[in-house]
């Protein structure tokens, strides 16, 4: 891959090494060629420990530990990090989730020839172990998501088009640049609107397109506590975010119409 086809993969995490290390394992059986950038909102730092994993190898990985930091806050200020370090293109991972690396280059590589597209991906597969933890035997195989694409030309019907065929566009590829702008959520103080704004802001960047391949396998998770939607839309905080993102995403639109 050239320089102008730099890509990055960014993963917040917080008090699960096991989930870190095993992703950075992954990545080193895979040679993978894109840099790593770690932010861990943990009070210990694993500093220490993922330089001797990865100690020898050519994997390249940065890791900060920022235990003052949301993971919103975190995801943005990794994309800054990368934005300085001239990283053209970024993938968002979760700490258990993987990335197909040679995936994550054609995305790039596509994305480097067709300047109406914003983000790119491929399959997205589940997979659920017979236990919960970084380790164990594959219980259940799903799908996150098969052929996902936004082909409308222009922003508004983008917008009309993920909210219609829903899927969450933070994990696809992304020029850098746009990463940051679509994760800029000016005053939006409940961050249970984060991913669904996010989606629509990178929707509204520009067009996306589906590569054929397996390009991403999320790991989900038996012990994680049900979403009470009705718990959160009668919360004090829900109406005046809805009133912010509504109110930031008719700034995007009206941006993108008169550029």
């Amino acid at each position: 891959m050239g320089k102008d086809n730099l890509s990055g993969i960014i993963i917040p995490t917080k008090t699960r090494p096991e989930f870190v290390k095993r992703a950075l394992r992954y990545y080193l059986k895979m040679n993978c060629p894109h840099k790593i950038y770690i932010g861990d909102g943990s009070n210990i730092s694993m500093e220490n420990s993922i330089e001797k994993l990865v100690h020898g190898s050519n994997l390249k990985v940065s890791y900060y530990n920022w235990p003052n930091l949301g993971g919103l806050e975190t995801q943005f200020k990794l994309a800054e990090i990368a934005q300085e370090e001239d990283i053209k293109y970024l993938a968002y991972s979760g700490d258990d989730d993987f990335i197909i690396p040679n995936s994550l280059s054609k995305c790039a590589d596509f994305l480097g020839k067709n300047t109406d597209y914003a983000t790119a991906q491929g399959r997205a597969a589940l997979i659920q172990l017979n236990h919960t933890g970084a380790h164990g035997e594959i219980d259940k195989l799903g799908v996150y998501w098969d052929k996902k694409n936004l082909t409308c030309e222009t922003a508004i019907d983008r917008f009309k088009e993920i909210l219609q065929n829903y899927f969450v566009l933070e994990f696809s590829v992304h020029r850098t640049n746009d990463f940051l702008v679509g994760n800029k959520m000016k005053n939006i103080i409940d961050p249970h609107w984060g991913e669904i704004y996010r989606c629509c802001s990178f929707a509204i960047q520009g067009k996306s397109k589906f590569l054929d391949n397996l390009y991403l396998i999320r790991h989900t998770h038996t012990d994680i506590k049900k979403f009470e939607y009705m718990k959160w839309i009668t919360s004090p905080n829900w109406y005046k975010s809805f009133h912010q993102v509504s109110k930031n995403l008719h700034i995007q639109l009206n941006d993108k119409s008169v550029s």
